[in-house]
């Protein structure tokens, strides 16, 4: 009776009990008079049913604050093993013996930790990871490397995950020398190999580039599910549309002035090299349209149609007055389409993303009729020229991509109070990735600070789906910097090419369910158009790509399914639960009864034959 009490009680509290636990060390940092030590810490999760709630807690508390980057993580690994986390809370606690830096620079072990625990896998503890998560399951760069090998090894650690192209790394020489009499301390940079460093404490060093190089190496198992990469066919046609539009801009643009007419004289612009340059960019931008890249083709022409509609200024030789009515016109169309975009909504993440473009462009255009009025006023009439050209076909291609809208097919819930959201959230990863960045690489981030105020701007200004934009361009300006400070030249190339792959999985994986994300695809073509003659600018646009492509992390899915509250949920699994015990019960009660009445039945039959 006992047994069947104790099976009753598992099968009804099974629902409400079910929790898993977790550990994994981590390899982190501090800063000791001005240089990295080494420091070993600890990884802790526990998940227990819930509502998608994340609670970090460090002991001692770390100098960054950790909790945006653990959230982040955590969808990462619940977007990697396709599952919906809405149903589970995560407690997670990071301990070390002193104070560390912390950040964004535990975000690989935290999404590994998490996907392993939701999979039911096995971590393997003589392993340990350092590297920020990134859009796309992507690792990236970490500073303090050598300082964590030496933490690898105060830890027993055998094995040291690293960031793609991070095995050659700076680091100081420290030489004392006599001057004078004087004793003076010399700091020079060499370039230090990891594996090297490593193998003198038997620690194995290995570059992984995503999540799921990762997973591979901790459980043996890659991503059970690829997704396969194709273009939306209403986006190719649109594109292909807006492509050709530009392009046929740029040959009547070209054709309406001769460039042996156009004269500048004491200018700092050089007709001539305009004109070059000009050539040059249509010869792209033919290439790009035979290949059917159509956003890399429409930039170029983009790009030549601003230098076209300046020549053809320059060459029409227009009065102040004829300029002022130009500026006069162009301002009226900005405020005619600034009307026409603020009544529209949007509801997918095309729509979304059309939007941010859209208004983006707007906004430039504006800045750059700005910048005409400044220069007329201090008589810089060639200056103002190329403001007004840049303005007008800035505005031009508004027109263009307003094509996008009502592309889309997946709703989601894109109101303003979650757009803001999106926004506030996306600046805070950026804004803490930032702060980590200059602990680590200030020379390369600090330029980037001017950014931060103007996206605070458009919050001040409530332009959400700018802010979302301009976030996500800003967390991947700082992803690509470090990047480009701390990976092997010789590896650049492969870098890139990992970084376009990891947004293929992105693109395919949202195409699945039904959403195209425009822009990242868009930077996605022209980050592979750029590979070969610009790696730098294509590292970035790669960045771009990978940070636009996972808008809809950010939003819910619009779904006609009633809601059901967390009570109502909890009450629905008491009730499993009871019946699933109760029909166990009634299952065992029946089958016993049957025993007992074919052990009376024989018991009966044995004495009738007595």
């Amino acid at each position: 009776m006992k047994k069947i009490m104790v099976l009753f009680l598992v099968f009804l509290m099974f629902p409400l009990a079910f929790a898993v636990e977790g550990h994994m060390p981590l390899l982190a940092a501090k800063d000791v008079d001005g240089e990295y030590q080494g420091s070993p810490a600890s990884l802790y999760l526990e998940i227990t049913p819930g509502r998608g709630r994340v609670f970090m807690e460090t002991f001692p508390l770390a100098k960054m604050d950790t909790q945006l980057s653990t959230r982040f993580a955590k969808d990462i690994a619940c977007r990697y093993i396709d599952v919906d986390c809405n149903n589970y809370d995560f407690f997670y606690r990071i301990t070390s013996d002193t104070s560390i830096i912390g950040g964004p620079s535990a975000g690989a072990s935290i999404a590994s930790l998490t996907a392993s625990l939701l999979k039911g896998y096995e971590v393997d503890n003589s392993v340990a990871i350092t590297g920020t998560i990134n859009s796309g399951g992507f690792v990236g760069n970490v500073g303090a490397l050598k300082a964590k090998v030496d933490a690898a090894y105060a830890a027993n650690i055998t094995t040291v995950l690293i960031p793609k192209g991070s095995t050659l790394v700076d680091a100081e020489e420290i030489i004392n020398v006599s001057v004078n009499e004087t004793n003076t301390t010399n700091i020079t940079k060499r370039e230090l190999n990891l594996s090297d460093y490593a193998s003198q404490y038997n620690i194995s060093v290995i570059e992984v580039a995503t999540l799921d190089d990762v997973m591979h190496v901790l459980t043996g198992k890659r991503k059970e599910e690829v997704f396969n990469f194709s273009v939306d066919n209403s986006y190719a046609d649109v594109m292909k549309k807006i492509a050709f539009e530009l392009c046929n801009r740029s040959n009547d643009l070209s054709s309406s002035y001769k460039f042996s007419d156009v004269q500048l004289d004491n200018s700092s612009f050089n007709v001539s090299e305009i004109y070059k340059v000009s050539i040059n960019d249509s010869q792209k931008a033919n290439i790009s349209l035979s290949l059917n890249d159509h956003y890399s083709a429409a930039s170029f022409c983009y790009s030549n149609n601003i230098r076209h509609k300046f020549l053809y200024f320059v060459q029409e030789d227009y009065s102040i007055d004829e300029i002022n009515s130009l500026v006069s016109s162009t301002n009226s169309q900005i405020s005619k389409f600034r009307s026409l975009l603020n009544n529209s909504n949007h509801s997918t993440i095309t729509d979304l993303q059309t939007y941010m473009i859209v208004k983006d462009r707007l906004y430039d255009a504006e800045r750059f009729l700005d910048l005409t009025v400044d220069r007329l006023k201090i008589n810089e009439t060639d200056s103002a020229l190329y403001y007004l050209a840049t303005s007008i076909e800035r505005l031009y291609t508004v027109r263009s991509w307003s094509s996008f809208f009502g592309s889309g097919k997946t709703e989601f819930i894109l109101d303003s109070s979650k757009v803001k959201s999106a926004c506030l959230l996306k600046l805070s990863e950026a804004q803490e990735r930032f702060e980590y960045g200059r602990i680590h690489f200030p020379l390369s981030i600090i330029a980037l600070n001017d950014e931060l105020d103007d996206i605070t701007e458009l919050i001040e200004q409530e332009e959400y789906e700018l802010c979302l934009l301009k976030s996500s361009e800003l967390k991947a300006n700082i992803n690509g910097f470090m990047s480009s400070v701390s990976v092997n030249r010789s590896e650049f190339s492969d870098l890139i090419d990992v970084k376009l792959d990891a947004v293929e999985q992105s693109i395919g994986r949202q195409t699945h369910y039904g959403v195209f994300p425009i822009l990242g695809y868009s930077y996605y073509e022209y980050a592979s158009s750029l590979k070969e003659n610009d790696p730098g600018a294509a590292l970035l646009y790669a960045e771009y790509a990978l940070e636009l492509s996972n808008t809809d992390l950010y939003f819910e899915k619009r779904s006609d399914r009633t809601f059901v509250s967390p009570i109502l949920k909890q009450s629905l699994l008491f009730f499993i639960g009871f019946f699933s015990g109760l029909l166990f019960a009634y299952v065992w009660f029946s089958s016993a009864i049957k025993r007992a009445l074919a052990k009376v039945s024989k018991e009966s039959n044995k004495k009738s034959k007595k």
